[in-house]
């Protein structure tokens, strides 16, 4: 797949593709860092709930009261914060 393809889709989350008269939309496999068919991973199924859980991960949620990434062992983003 192209790089354009995984940077829009990484953004974005997803992207239908029309070609042809054909029609498929791609989401981004954020455990896998690639997009995939959207039939490939269907919502609720459990390649999609690992990508979600990866998605959040990267990126973790952070008020003052709580840090979910102290959660991740090895993390780091808790100790290079000090007011989380």
């Amino acid at each position: 797949m192209g790089a354009g393809l995984r940077r829009v889709c990484k953004l974005m989350g997803g992207m239908t593709v029309s070609s042809g008269g054909k029609t498929v939309k791609y989401v981004y496999d954020y455990a896998a860092d690639k997009p995939a068919l959207e039939a490939d991973m269907p919502f609720g199924s459990e390649r999609h709930k690992l990508s979600e859980r990866a998605k959040w991960l990267q990126n973790p949620p952070r008020n003052a009261l709580k840090c979910a990434a102290r959660a991740c062992e090895g993390c780091t983003v808790c100790r290079e914060t000090p007011n989380v």
